[in-house]
C-alpha cells in the first residue's frame, strides 16, 4: 500500500517539475521573434540597433549558422542578451534576453531590428 506522505512527495516533486524553466539567465525575460533575413543580416540589425542604444558590446560572436551578442547598459550592470538562429534559408529568430523589468526594451530592440530590416516579422 503507498502511504500517504509518499504519494505527496510524489505530487510536490510533479508540481515543482512542472514549475521549472529552461530560461539559463536566473529571472531573465526572453523574447522571441522570427524574421525573413539571413543570420547576417539580422546579426548586423541587431549590432546596430544595440549600438544605437549606446550599449557596450562586451562579446559579439557569429558564423553563418547564428550569432550571440551580449551587451552591458551604461546604467549599471544589467547585460542584453542577444541570440540570432538560422531557420532555413532566408530566415532566422531572434532571442533577446533581458532582466526582470525589461521586457518593453526587449520589444523595443526587436522592433528596431525589424525596421532595420525592412520587414515584416513572423
Amino acid at each position: 500500500m503507498i502511504s500517504k506522505v509518499s504519494v505527496a512527495g510524489l505530487w510536490i516533486a510533479l508540481v515543482l517539475a512542472a514549475c521549472s524553466s529552461s530560461d539559463k539567465g536566473a529571472g531573465m525575460i526572453t523574447i522571441d521573434r522570427e524574421y525573413t533575413h539571413t543570420v547576417l543580416e539580422t546579426h548586423d540589425a541587431a549590432l546596430t540597433t544595440l549600438e544605437n542604444q549606446n550599449l557596450k558590446i562586451e562579446s559579439d560572436k557569429s558564423d553563418s549558422l547564428g550569432a550571440s551578442i551580449v551587451a552591458k547598459r551604461a546604467t549599471g550592470d544589467d547585460k542584453i542578451l542577444v541570440d540570432v538562429k538560422g531557420l532555413e534559408m532566408g530566415k532566422s529568430k531572434v532571442s533577446v534576453r533581458v532582466p526582470p523589468g525589461d521586457r518593453n526594451n526587449a520589444t523595443m530592440i526587436l522592433n528596431q531590428i525589424g525596421e532595420r530590416l525592412g520587414s515584416a516579422t513572423k
